[in-house]
Parts: structure tokens; C-alpha cells; sequence
């Protein structure tokens, strides 16, 4: 619905600071493809990319440089026994995310009552409530 869809998970929260600790030793061209590795997973709706023939085509980038990057998305990422890449710090996040988004959803659906809703008279009187 039109509600649904103004409400699409719109960001990740990325700590700059930890997140830059973690890549600064890292060669750019492998933390381009860590980078696009996490933006893609997320569009992905959280599900892990798995790491086969084929997953340098869904990071749009080329084979080679590709397979130079793993030893370092092995340091950032986790590949589960499925051979999967997992990145728990952005699961986390986007269950926060998809939280927040039901409760838009639910509150955009309500329009303007969610907000009555949430205002309480300032008088402890009964009659005043």
C-alpha cells in the first residue's frame, strides 16, 4: 500500500568512527567491495549473499578483484557454513529498522489519532480527563 511503501527501511546507522577503526588497513578497492557487500544485503532485505561463482555479478564488480578482497571481507564479515556472508552488526540494525518501520506503518494508518492518542490532559481530576 501507499503507506507501506513511504515507509522503506531508508538508512543504516554506521558509526563512522568504528567502522573507519575497523576498514583504515584495509586496501580501497576491498573496502569498496565490503561497502557494497553490506548495501547490497541490506536492499536484499537482510539476507546473506552467499559466496559462489556468481557473487562478484551481484556486487557488480569484476571477478578478480573480487577474489583479492575475500581475505579481507573475511576479517569483516563472517562466512557461515551455508558459505554465506554474514554481517551481524547490520542484521541487528535492520531488525531495529524494520521495527520502527511497522510502528510508522501502524501510526500512518492511524493519521492524526496516534497523536491524540498519546496526549494526556496535564490535570490529575478526574472530571478534567
Amino acid at each position: 500500500t501507499m503507506i507501506e511503501e513511504k515507509y522503506e527501511p531508508p538508512f543504516i546507522q554506521l558509526y563512522v568512527k568504528q567502522h573507519w577503526d575497523e576498514l583504515r588497513d584495509i586496501p580501497a578497492g576491498a573496502r569498496g567491495i565490503y561497502i557494497s557487500l553490506v548495501f547490497k544485503t541490506w536492499q536484499n532485505d537482510c539476507e546473506w549473499i552467499k559466496d559462489d561463482d556468481q557473487t562478484h555479478r551481484v556486487l557488480k564488480v569484476p571477478p578478480r578483484n573480487y577474489e583479492r578482497a575475500k581475505p579481507y571481507l573475511m576479517k569483516l564479515c563472517r562466512l557461515s557454513d551455508d558459505s554465506c556472508w554474514e554481517i551481524p552488526w547490520l542484521r541487528d540494525n535492520y531488525k531495529k529498522v524494520m521495527k520502527q518501520r511497522e510502528a510508522n506503518i501502524h501510526n500512518g494508518r492511524l493519521g492524526g489519532l496516534a497523536r491524540v492518542a498519546s496526549k494526556q490532559p496535564l490535570s490529575h481530576i478526574y472530571k478534567d480527563r
